[in-house]
């Protein structure tokens, strides 16, 4: 998802996307390349997308696979930390249901220590080469999604513009959507008609 700033006073800003993503690098030190204006109640915000780990530092994670589910995570973790003095956490990961996997998530505070364990494709728990495969980490995909009038990457339903309008997102008109909407199925976006059963599978 995009940082969202509140722009304040709409007529300082250049009207150019670009011409702010350029401000923003030169004031901030920074190397975006993305971001665009975004409407909602009345308010302007620039929507900042970042692209690498060392913008977006909450990817500070690597996984560590095939590691036994009868292990302790912590004790695991604490084996690490005394060669990787970067290493914040240690957490195992789980599938719908609760049930445990054989992969941990470790968490660092250094993208430089996190990266060279990357370029490796293994962690090492000591010089004697007891090794653990390892790969990055991929978030769980969180879509920004308004429910009312059916944008994607925009904004949520609670700050919609378009209250007054709301997209049906079953067949893509114009009403409050309803379970029981019994109009041909229709996607909201490109309004090509389609079976539910067709989506289920693209989802």
């Amino acid at each position: 998802p995009p940082f969202r700033i509140k722009l304040k006073d709409d007529d300082k800003y250049p009207v150019q996307d670009v011409t702010i993503i350029k401000e923003l690098n030169r004031q901030c030190k920074l190397n975006l390349t993305y971001g665009r204006m975004s409407t909602s109640d009345n308010d302007r915000h620039f929507l900042l997308y970042c692209h690498t780990t060392s913008q977006f530092e909450t990817l500070l994670f690597l996984v560590v696979l095939d590691i036994p589910t009868q292990w302790n995570v912590q004790n695991f973790r604490d084996e690490l930390k005394e060669r990787f003095k970067t290493i914040i956490k240690g957490e195992r990961l789980f599938v719908k249901g609760g049930r445990a996997i054989l992969i941990i998530r470790v968490d660092f505070s250094s993208n430089k220590e996190l990266s060279e364990i990357l370029k490796n494709k293994r962690i090492l728990l000591d010089d004697n080469n007891t090794a653990y495969t390892i790969e990055s980490y991929v978030p769980p995909t969180r879509i920004l999604r308004c429910y009312i009038c059916q944008q994607y990457d925009d904004h949520v339903a609670a700050h919609c513009p378009n209250k007054d309008k709301p997209i049906c997102f079953k067949c893509g008109q114009q009403h409050n959507y309803n379970p029981e909407c019994q109009n041909e199925i229709c996607c909201a976006h490109c309004k090509k008609t389609t079976t539910w059963q067709e989506i289920q599978i693209v989802l």
